[in-house]
């Protein structure tokens, strides 16, 4: 008997527990979102042209492409990239599918504060601003080129360091790139280094080249992309990840950074 007092009680506990919740998700209305204007911009007086993404976000609880496909472009946006008293409207390239200029027609310079202006029919108009490091970024020093060889293959990690700055303030990104042949395709000063080692790498037959990647940011770039890193999609047990932007109006970033690209050749 009193096991069945139990049972009934926990139903009865379970039913109102129940009915308590069908009451609270009614009584919340679902979250609304507009798309949004989607600008990104990466300034460098080392690259010779200036592209700028233009897309459009996608509504919550609306359908969207698979995680592989991109979201089409905005083809009809208005892009205007002002420095001071200067400005120039950007063209829509169908090569890049992005808006680009030669910097021989708007050069990046160092030091300087840029600004960007995004304007699309039905879309909210946004703006951005970003100032291009004055220091250039700091040599790569490869300090050991390590050959591992498993199963009669050779692959190598790159060991590399950097020298930072004696002013703080400084942001940096570092990555590697591998290149694939197909021919189808007076004060003494105390210094930090901070050094870095890339994955392993290898080539199927031939040589080997490799790209050492070092930016100096600014610190929207460094925090966009320290905030896309962050994000664990496969992770279901991840906490959520906000994706920082500096677009004012809508979302994505307009930064600015200073590069240094060394190449590696591994016989």
């Amino acid at each position: 008997m009193l096991s069945r007092i139990k049972t009934l009680s926990a139903f009865a506990l379970f039913v109102l527990l129940t009915s308590a919740c069908e009451s609270f998700v009614s009584d919340v209305d679902g979250l609304k979102s507009d798309p949004k204007l989607v600008v990104n911009a990466y300034l460098s007086p080392e690259d010779d042209t200036i592209k700028v993404s233009v897309k459009r976000s996608y509504p919550l609880y609306q359908l969207r492409p698979a995680y592989f496909e991109q979201l089409d472009p905005v083809k009809n946006a208005t892009v205007i990239l002002s420095e001071g008293s200067n400005s120039v409207t950007i063209s829509f390239s169908e090569q890049y599918q992005s808006y680009v200029i030669a910097q021989s027609n708007f050069p990046i310079r160092a030091g300087r504060t840029y600004r960007i202006e995004v304007r699309a029919s039905g879309l909210e108009t946004v703006t951005a601003e970003c100032t291009v490091p004055v220091q250039s970024a700091p040599a790569i020093e490869i300090t050991e080129i390590e050959q591992l060889s498993e199963y009669g293959y050779s692959e190598y990690r790159i060991h590399f360091r950097f020298r930072d700055h004696s002013e703080p303030g400084h942001f940096y990104r570092v990555a590697a790139a591998q290149q694939y042949n197909f021919p189808e395709f007076g004060v003494r000063e105390v210094w930090e280094y901070f050094s870095y080692k890339t994955n392993r790498v290898g080539a199927m037959e031939g040589p080997l080249e490799l790209f050492l990647f070092l930016g100096l940011t600014d610190e929207h770039y460094f925090r966009f992309h320290k905030s896309v890193f962050g994000y664990e999609g496969d992770n279901p047990f991840s906490e959520p990840t906000p994706i920082y932007t500096n677009i004012s109006g809508g979302v994505g970033v307009f930064c600015a950074v200073r590069k240094n690209i060394v190449s590696v050749n591994i016989p």
